[in-house]
């Protein structure tokens, strides 16, 4: 009877009604609710037993990682500890030179070798030739004037004809002393006191132009006959 009632159907009701009865026929039956699925059937999708899981091996904690310390601290402590001890140093080189160092010398007072002090050279032996010539009205007076001035102006003759020179009118003066003096023991100490200079200088004295006066008091003159004064 199905089939016949299915055959006399137009071809897309058949169909229609074929696929609904399949359909039913194959589908479950949804148990009613509150029942109870019978022993040995499988249980909801939604009420599947959870399973014991292993819980999984801890992972080892990684190392902590220790910043480099910064070196800066330390360089700072350094640089000042520096300082201190910079300044404490010099502030007892201060004490020491305010409390035990002497003032400065002045410049004026200054010690160490002594400066010559400027000296007209040409003049002050121009003036000495003629307190020691006896054609210049040369005197004991004059030669003892002489001979003072000459001792302060040796310490500025530098140059070897210029100590020379200073010599030779020192000779000079000794010889004027000896020739305006009356006395035979003044004459004989003050002559040989200037024979003495001019032969302690007559090597010296052979390089420049005081050569010829030297030896003329040290030899005298033989072509004019004139004897020597030493």
């Amino acid at each position: 009877d199905l089939y016949k009632t299915v055959s006399a159907m137009p071809e897309t009701a058949s169909t229609a009604a074929f696929t609904k009865v399949i359909g039913r026929a194959s589908l479950p039956k949804a148990p009613a609710v509150g029942a109870s699925a019978p022993a040995g059937s499988t249980k909801a999708l939604g009420a599947i037993p959870a399973t014991k899981v292993n819980p999984a091996t801890p992972a080892k904690p990684a190392p902590a990682v220790t910043a480099p310390r910064s070196r800066a601290p330390m360089l700072a402590g350094v640089a000042g500890v520096l300082v201190l001890v910079g300044g404490f140093v010099a502030y007892k080189a201060l004490n020491q030179n305010a409390a035990g160092s002497p003032p400065p010398t002045p410049l004026g007072q200054q010690t160490g070798a002594p400066v010559p002090p400027t000296v007209d050279l040409r003049g002050s032996f121009k003036v000495l030739d003629a307190l020691t010539d006896f054609e210049k009205g040369a005197s004991i007076q004059s030669a003892n004037q002489a001979l003072a001035k000459l001792d302060s102006l040796e310490p500025v003759a530098q140059a070897d004809s210029d100590k020379v020179h200073v010599e030779f009118l020192r000779a000079k003066a000794h010889f004027v002393i000896a020739g305006e003096s009356a006395d035979s023991s003044t004459q004989m100490r003050e002559t040989k006191l200037g024979c003495n200079i001019l032969q302690d200088n007559e090597g010296r004295a052979s390089q420049t132009r005081f050569n010829d006066a030297v030896r003329f008091y040290l030899y005298g003159d033989t072509k004019k006959g004139l004897a020597a004064t030493c």
